[in-house]
Parts: C-alpha cells; structure tokens; sequence
C-alpha cells in the first residue's frame, strides 16, 4: 500500500533525525511531485540541502518556488529567497526580472538599476539568448534616461551580428 501524505513527512522527518539526508531528501521530493505548492514540505527540503552545504541549481529552483509562493503576501521574504538563489546562479533570469519587479515596487531604484547590470551580463554571456535581451529591454522601459544601458543593448545586438537591432 502507497503511503499517505502525512506517513511520507514522517518517515522523511525520521530519516532527516537519523542523519539519512539522501533518503530525506528522495522522500521530500516524491511528496513535491504530487503536492509542489506545499511550502512546509519544500523548506524541510531546502534546509536539508543548506545544511550540507549543497549549493546546486536543485537549490536555486527551490528557493524560486519558495520566493514564487511568496511573491503576493511578503517581499521581504520573497526577495531573501530571491537573493539567495541569485548567490547560487548569478543569471537566473526569473529570479532577476522578479527581483528587479520587487526592487521597482518598492522604489529602490538603485537596487533595481543593479539588476539591470546582472541582466547585462546574463545577455552578454549567451548573446542568442532572447529572454535576457527582452529582460534589459524591459528594464530599459522603467530608466529610459540610464543611456548605458542602450550603450549595452546595442553592444549585445552587435555581439549577437544583429547590427540592425543595434542601431535602433
């Protein structure tokens, strides 16, 4: 017989106390499959993989849920979230344009001109890429008058031997 929910939270929390992470872990994650919009169940798993330091793109995807769920009811545990998976992989494209949503609402021009930056790299570092292009595009929309930022776009545009975009 299959088991319930709440005997899968028990066993990984046995798991967890007995030191088998990895078992934890394998456990948590069929319960995400099933149920991915359970926060409890994702920060069990999240502070599993922090506690061994393991500092993979797995992580980053779920501190993005965690900020995703987030998103609506607290910025700032949104943005910490935000933040974090940021410090795992730096061009996260949808933890950049969220942070940099954040950041706007909130006025922190400054801050949100930082993201601009990591948008900028993250276009740069893989010019064919569409969606970090749209992304400065779209920051370029809210600070038309940072004219580095169209300094930038024409360099990516260029890069990409996309010469007419980069004279528009």
């Amino acid at each position: 017989k299959p088991l319930g929910l709440e005997e899968k939270k028990n066993l990984a929390e046995k798991f967890r106390r007995s030191l088998r992470a990895e078992d934890a872990i394998d456990i948590l994650r069929s319960i995400l499959v099933s149920e991915p919009r359970n926060h409890d169940v994702r920060q069990k798993l999240v502070a599993i993989f922090e506690r061994r330091k393991d500092q993979t793109s797995e992580l980053a995807e779920h501190y993005l849920q965690l900020a995703s769920d987030l998103a609506n009811t607290g910025a700032d545990d949104c943005k910490v979230y935000l933040q974090k998976a940021l410090a795992i992989v730096p061009h996260h494209l949808v933890a950049l344009e969220m942070l940099f949503e954040i950041l706007r609402a909130e006025g922190n021009h400054r801050e949100a001109l930082s993201i601009a930056r990591s948008a900028v790299l993250a276009a740069k570092s893989a010019p064919q890429d569409a969606a970090a292009t749209a992304l400065l595009y779209k920051i370029i929309n809210f600070y038309p008058e940072e004219t580095i930022l169209f300094h930038e776009l024409a360099d990516i545009h260029l890069g990409a031997r996309d010469v007419d975009a980069a004279i528009d």
